[in-house]
């Protein structure tokens, strides 16, 4: 089969057609007001296409699988004929890919694809879908082969890391292995982290609708740390959703921690072990926990990390497996605008070849030269209708990013019931002085972690629905924050003190376009690529991760070892190094000496 790919891969002509149908999704898609005349396929093309797909969809390469899951989902959407759309399930089955079927049914309006099929076809895929399907506290869920291979593996090892696009719908089989593992044993807890407070309420939201969609009782939903209530009732299962501190927290009330019979810990956004500070102290707490619940399933979620088995090793999780998943379950369109004069120019871009085609120019108007106002009179002119993400650093460029949208004139209010209802709320409780109830009354609003949380979540849940079209998001997004967009706007992208957002958090963010389950695809719109500090498309998507205690204590260890011999008050204050230094104690205490702190004694 991989020679018969091989074959097929090296004919240009089948690239030259995977650019064009690219090139035409995103024409009619996003760019109707470009001056460029329109592309067809013609039926031999169209024909050749799904040869393709079919083939390339058997492939063990993942990039052959990509190629397959383009044609199939973007085809149908060209050519609206019934043997298109046939061949598009047909090989999305074979893709594993679930989700992208029900939201072919669902444009196409058929009830369930496999009726329309003849008899040995027929049986094939109900005999392919019971292979996918898992049976989680009595109900069967029918799954992606990540998410079924992901499922096993649990079953199988006490610790497994997951590297995983956005897309991949780890969250989702995460929390089923959670309540399915609990519910095994009453009185039990399980553990779920988050890196920050903004997102306790999300997983405990999505873990409440799994809960009444399962009817499960006696079971207690928290993200408080204290104890005291928790070892109460023998009878009642526990889930904490806890940020890295509070995870601390817990532990340090050993005795009480000891009576929680923990069955399983999930780590969501585990890369953030490399955030300086707090990437020690998710360490430090993890291995906290290690010490309490040895008999505990850890679980380990990143997104796109080279090296996801780092995780085990560092936690000396011996029957522990990793799993690499580089297979997206959403496309997403890689699109640079340039702003020239009085035009935007704007291309689509490949990352297999590095090749860039130009699809057309759109009139443009510029009303300053500040970044923020690019983002938005950018975003406001290529404005598809379709709900979108503009990436700004820090909340004074978000607020203003809307800002200059709103007063563009091109957004009037929506008259939205929910819209409306929300910007009452603010301006009763809040001021009626507060502009975001305006921007809210036209579908706008900026999101960053300072906002009060009642504000935040009702932002994200008006955006969730489709009510609210564009939010301009600080860096809060990349830190797990359930929001996927149909576009994503980007312009020279920094994360914290003006630093270029490295490309593990690029694609991150990246990985926010395109909404499982309502999109085939979703497009990451770059501004001026060209004026970026770093380009993150250049290179693979993937990033190598180090954690932060490990990357100080060996390349860093004179600068650690001068500022523990120092004694000045400044110094003293450096949380990364007193985390690090935290770590170390509790290593000591717990019997065992870091080799790599043998690394700062011989210096």
């Amino acid at each position: 089969m991989d020679s018969l790919v091989t074959r097929v891969q090296t004919k240009d002509m089948v690239d030259e057609l995977l650019k064009k149908i690219k090139i035409i999704e995103v024409r009619n898609e996003f760019f109707d007001k470009t001056d460029s005349s329109p592309q067809e396929l013609t039926p031999e093309e169209t024909k050749t296409l799904i040869e393709v797909a079919n083939v390339l969809a058997s492939s063990s390469d993942v990039e052959n699988r990509k190629k397959a899951l383009q044609i199939v989902t973007t085809l149908p959407l060209i050519n609206t004929s019934r043997g298109v759309g046939l061949s598009s399930f047909l090989i999305l089955r074979k893709l594993g890919n679930y989700p992208a079927i029900s939201l072919l049914q669902k444009k196409k309006e058929i009830p369930d694809y496999k009726l329309c099929l003849g008899g040995l076809a027929s049986l094939e895929a109900f005999v392919l879908e019971s292979i996918n399907t898992r049976n989680f506290l009595g109900k069967e869920y029918l799954l992606t082969n990540f998410q079924k291979k992901v499922t096993d593996l649990t079953n199988d090892n006490i610790g497994v890391s997951v590297s995983a696009p956005t897309s991949a719908g780890k969250s989702f089989v995460f929390l089923k292995i959670l309540l399915d593992r609990i519910r095994e044993e009453p009185g039990s807890t399980a553990i779920y982290i988050v890196p920050t407070r903004a997102l306790i309420r999300q997983v405990m939201n999505d873990l409440l609708i799994h809960i009444r969609e399962l009817n499960l009782k006696n079971l207690n939903v928290s993200c408080s740390s204290e104890t005291e209530v928790l070892v109460k009732d023998n009878e009642r299962s526990n889930i904490l959703v806890l940020t890295q501190e509070r995870l601390y927290h817990l532990c340090a009330d050993v005795e009480s921690s000891k009576k929680l019979k923990t069955k399983i810990i999930i780590i969501d956004e585990a890369h953030n072990i490399q955030s300086g500070g707090r990437g020690v102290l998710l360490e430090n707490s993890i291995k906290f926990a290690q010490t309490l619940w040895p008999q505990a399933k850890i679980l380990f979620s990143s997104p796109l990390v080279e090296n996801p088995e780092k995780l085990l090793e560092t936690f000396e999780i011996n029957n522990g497996i990793e799993e690499k998943e580089k297979f997206p379950l959403v496309r997403q369109n890689l699109i640079q605008v340039n702003v020239k004069k009085d035009k935007l120019i704007v291309k689509t871009l490949f990352e297999e070849d590095g090749d860039e085609r130009e699809i057309g120019k759109i009139d443009f108007s510029r009303n300053g030269t500040s970044d923020y106002k690019i983002l938005a009179d950018v975003a406001s002119v290529l404005w598809n209708n379709q709900t979108s993400i503009i990436y700004a650093n820090g909340p004074m460029r978000s607020t203003d990013v809307i800002r200059s949208i709103s007063n563009s004139g091109k957004f009037e209010r929506l008259n939205n019931e929910k819209l409306d209802e929300f910007a009452d709320y603010i301006e009763e409780y809040i001021s009626k002085k507060y502009e975001l109830a305006e921007f809210i009354r036209r579908g706008l609003a900026f999101h960053f972690g300072s906002l009060p949380p009642i504000i935040r979540s009702g932002i994200e849940d008006l955006f969730k629905s489709g009510d609210l079209k564009i939010v301009s998001c600080t860096s809060t997004l990349l830190e797990g924050m359930n929001m996927p967009a149909k576009n994503i706007f980007v312009y020279k992208p920094e994360k914290g003190n003006n630093e270029p957002m490295d490309k593990l958090n690029f694609w991150n963010l990246a990985g926010r376009a395109g909404r499982m389950g309502n999109d085939f695809s979703g497009n990451i719109i770059c501004i001026e690529l060209d004026k970026w500090k770093d380009n993150p498309l250049e290179g693979s998507r993937e990033q190598h991760i180090i954690p932060s205690a490990e990357k100080r204590l060996k390349t860093e260890s004179i600068a650690f070892k001068d500022y523990l011999l120092s004694s000045t008050s400044d110094t003293k204050t450096d949380d990364y190094n007193e985390q690090l230094v935290s770590v170390i104690l509790n290593e000591r205490v717990r019997g065992k000496k870091l080799e790599r702190v043998k690394l700062i004694e011989m210096n």
